[in-house]
């Protein structure tokens, strides 16, 4: 004799199959949709500043995500960077060989890094023309990263626009990708987005 299972037990093992069915799929189309792979749809970012640009503030922060905010700005040469840590423990650090990473800074620029900052700014100043990528030492691999351009230079043979080094972490390659993008485009145009929280000559 067959085993009759009541209605309400029947419906809530079909509930729970459909429910494990839409997971699974909704799980699939997010895990393909973020495999985009260096093509497709790259994030950009406003650019602060301009060519004529003197100074410059970039806060560093954790709120609502590890970040340098503005994530590229453009300064005149020989212009500074004010980097201001407003929330968290941050560095921030040029992708430069003095600092045992890939050269994406000009090769004859300065490298610099701040050291590990709870509170407070460091300046930098930046004599050579070109175009600079800088990270966060704790947070690289969650894509703390920012972009600086000086003066106007010329994008081809920058290293900052090279493709991201295999080195690198995945959350630092994608950011690479959306900065190179912010900076060939800005070059390209010959002017920065809509904000500038700059002091020009």
């Amino acid at each position: 004799m067959a085993k009759v299972m009541p209605v309400a037990t029947i419906l809530s093992r079909m509930r729970r199959r459909d429910y494990l069915r839409a997971s699974g799929l909704a799980a699939t189309t997010a895990l393909l949709a973020g495999c985009g792979g260096g093509g497709g749809n790259v994030e950009t970012y406003d650019v602060a500043g301009g060519a004529n640009t003197q100074t410059i503030e970039v806060e560093m922060t954790s709120s609502g995500g590890q970040i340098f905010d503005p994530h590229v700005v453009w300064i005149q040469q020989g212009g500074t960077v004010t980097f201001n840590n407003t929330v968290g423990s941050h560095t921030t650090t040029s992708y430069s060989a003095d600092n045992d990473k890939p050269q994406r800074i000009p090769d004859d620029a300065d490298g610099w890094d701040s050291g590990t900052l709870t509170s407070g700014t460091f300046d930098h100043t930046f004599d050579v023309e070109g175009v600079y990528d800088y990270y966060c030492i704790p947070h690289e691999s969650m894509g703390m990263l920012g972009s600086v351009i000086v003066g106007n230079p010329d994008p081809d043979g920058q290293p900052a626009l090279a493709d991201p080094q295999d080195s690198l972490p995945g959350g630092a390659a994608t950011e690479l990708r959306a900065l190179n993008k912010t900076v060939e485009e800005a070059l390209t145009s010959g002017s920065s987005g809509a904000r500038n929280n700059s002091n020009a000559d």
